[in-house]
């Protein structure tokens, strides 16, 4: 996965992407069974999915045009 995203791989943020969601939601479920410790597990991913959404970003792994940019 690593290789994909420093090469700009369209599948490598997609699935960055799932992983990043299925992240959240087991941070969420840990915090809830009294892990609290998870909440830095859910920042970070949280984090990721917010870098990966914006459009210079989206714009390097092509899932969105330059143009749409502007």
């Amino acid at each position: 996965m690593a290789y994909g995203l420093w090469r700009g791989k369209r599948w490598a943020w997609s699935l960055t992407v799932i992983l990043s969601f299925i992240g959240i939601a087991l941070g969420a479920a840990s915090i809830v069974t009294g892990n609290i410790a998870a909440i830095f597990h859910l920042i970070i991913n949280a984090i990721v999915i917010y870098y990966l959404y914006r459009p210079h970003v989206k714009v390097f792994f092509g899932k969105l045009s330059a143009a749409a940019t502007v």
